[in-house]
């Protein structure tokens, strides 16, 4: 019957309902309802099993590149006929491809923990600061691109684990400067319940969207090797949101620009910023 099939693995196997309304009837019901979810669960498992697997083997793969790399000019510099240009080329490119691996590292720690069910640490955080922070980190790769990073901020505070939300600015506005061409502007906004950053860029394809914030994943594969991407900071974006009960909105249109939101759906606490007759006139504040 119905119960053998299920316990030798058949879990679409359901037991007939003959007569629903009586004690057999009832019976063969929940059996189907139990074997629905039995089969949903395992589904579920295989999934995860999959993806887990596809993970390892990405992630293998983005480590062995910059590995390559650095055996290939590390095998260069044992060479006694090296002259000091290629010695100082090989140097730097050994350096570039380290620092590659540990920011992959750090993310790859980052995501793991989150997934672990980190906890994460929610106190009232500036948003001001925190998008200060962000954008000084991503100011090295803004000046060298030409392009500017403005705020729009209408919140005062956000009830948030800062280091968490600051790590999701610093990926969307990174991601954003590195998508953009010399002369526009990226900006990042806080409004209501929401944090976006826009810009002008290459956007996305229709095609790619589903799938841009699986980790790994890269729209423009040739665009992301040469930005030595491994396409995690959206994967990190996704998780850091979902920890703060956010919805991580991707509207893209390929040659136009994107606009990442994140919607804070659940219950939280935000302070709304005075409003003053001119947005940060201060320099400093609007780049």
């Amino acid at each position: 019957g119905a119960a053998r099939q299920l316990s030798q693995g058949d879990y679409a196997a359901r037991a007939q309902v003959v007569h629903p309304g009586d004690e057999v009837g009832s019976v063969a019901l929940a059996f189907n309802h139990m074997a629905d979810a039995v089969e949903e669960h395992v589904a579920r498992l295989e999934r995860q099993d999959t993806q887990q697997k596809q993970f390892i083997a990405d992630m293998a793969h983005e480590l062995k590149t910059p590995m390559t790399g650095i055996i290939g000019y590390a095998d260069l510099l044992r060479r006694s006929h090296v002259d000091e240009r290629q010695r100082q080329i090989a140097l730097g490119a050994i350096v570039a491809q380290g620092e590659r691996l540990e920011r992959m590292a750090f993310k790859l720690l980052a995501i793991a923990g989150l997934d672990g069910g980190r906890a994460p640490d929610m106190q009232p955080a500036s948003v001001q600061a925190m998008f200060d922070q962000a954008r000084d980190v991503a100011r090295h790769l803004s000046d060298a691109a030409g392009v500017a990073i403005r705020g729009d901020i209408h919140m005062d505070t956000l009830l948030c684990d800062s280091d968490l939300i600051t790590s999701l600015i610093e990926n969307l506005l990174t991601n954003a400067v590195k998508a953009s061409p010399p002369g526009s502007e990226v900006v990042f906004e806080a409004r209501d319940n929401a944090l976006r950053v826009m810009d002008h860029g290459t956007g996305i394809p229709k095609e790619h969207l589903p799938y841009i914030t699986d980790a790994f994943y890269m729209a423009d594969v040739s665009r992301a090797r040469a930005q030595q991407g491994a396409g995690l900071g959206l994967a990190l974006c996704r998780r850091i949101a979902a920890l703060h009960q956010a919805e991580l909105i991707i509207d893209s249109e390929e040659g136009k620009g994107t606009e990442v939101t994140v919607l804070f759906t659940g219950r939280i606490q935000v302070s709304d910023k005075p409003e003053t007759p001119a947005s940060y006139p201060d320099h400093d504040r609007t780049k």
